[in-house]
C-alpha cells in the first residue's frame, strides 16, 4: 500500500485527503493519515478500521493512535516554523505552539499573561486560528498580523484595541494554518500543543501547564 493508492481508494468516498501512508502495528493493515484522522486499510484495499489502536502489553497501556498523531503534529509544526509568532523566555526549559483567535477571551487571557508562561522557562509561540473559518474579517486580521514586518508588535496592537495597518486582501497564509490545524485536530481556541505534540484544547494556567510539561518523558 502506498500514499497514491490509498487516495485512489479513500478520497471522493469517505475522506476529502489522504495525507500520509505508513506501517502500523496491525498486522496486514496500513495507517493512513488523513482530514479526518488516522485510519487502517488492509493491504487489499477493502477493510478499513476507524478507531484506536491500544497496546495493552504491560507494564503500560499505550494509545498508539494517539501516540501517532502526536508525532503527525509534531511533522506538522516542524513545517509552519516560518509562520510561528515566537516569544522566547530567558530560561528556556520548554517550548509550546498556541493556535488563537485574538477576538477570544480566553486567547487573550493567555497572551496577556505571556510574561508569566515566560518567567516559568516556557516559551510560546502564536499560530492562527479565526475561529468562524478563512474568510472573515478577524481572518483578514491576523493576516495582516502575519504578514507584517514586525508581527509581535501587530499582535500587541490588535489585543490591546491599537488601531493598525489596513487588513489584508486574501488570507493564504492564515489560511493554510488554519487547514493544517484541522489535520491536527484542532478544534478550538487556544490550543495547546506540547513538545511531545500532545494536544491541550482550552485556556490552562501557567503553574498548570508547567506541571503538564514537566511529566512528559526526558530525551
Amino acid at each position: 500500500m502506498n500514499t497514491e493508492k490509498a487516495k485512489e481508494i479513500l478520497e471522493g468516498k469517505l475522506v476529502r485527503q489522504v495525507v500520509s501512508v505508513r506501517d502500523c502495528p496491525l498486522k496486514g493493515f496500513w495507517e493512513v493519515f488523513t482530514d479526518v484522522g488516522i485510519m487502517y486499510l488492509s493491504d487489499d484495499g477493502h477493510q478499513l478500521i476507524q478507531g484506536s489502536v491500544i497496546d495493552i502489553q504491560p507494564p503500560t497501556i499505550v494509545n498508539l493512535t494517539e501516540s501517532s498523531l502526536c508525532q503527525h503534529r509534531v511533522d506538522i509544526l516542524s513545517s509552519l516554523q516560518d509562520d510561528i509568532i515566537l516569544y522566547e523566555a530567558d530560561q528556556m526549559e520548554y517550548e509550546v505552539t498556541v493556535f488563537i483567535d485574538m477576538s477570544q477571551v480566553y486567547c487573550r487571557k493567555l497572551y496577556r499573561e505571556l510574561s508569566e508562561y515566560l518567567r516559568l522557562g516556557i516559551s510560546v509561540g502564536f499560530l492562527a486560528h479565526p475561529e468562524f473559518g478563512g474568510d472573515t474579517p478577524i481572518a483578514a486580521d491576523m493576516e495582516t498580523i502575519w504578514t507584517s514586518k514586525n508581527p509581535k508588535e501587530e499582535l500587541y496592537n490588535s489585543i490591546n484595541g491599537i488601531s493598525s495597518v489596513a487588513p489584508a486582501a486574501t488570507t493564504p497564509n492564515v489560511q493554510r494554518q488554519l487547514e493544517l490545524a484541522a489535520l491536527m485536530r484542532v478544534h478550538k481556541v487556544p490550543s495547546i500543543i506540547l513538545p511531545d505534540g500532545a494536544l491541550v484544547q482550552g485556556y490552562t494556567f501557567p503553574n498548570d501547564l508547567l506541571k503538564m510539561l514537566q511529566q512528559l518523558p526526558k530525551h
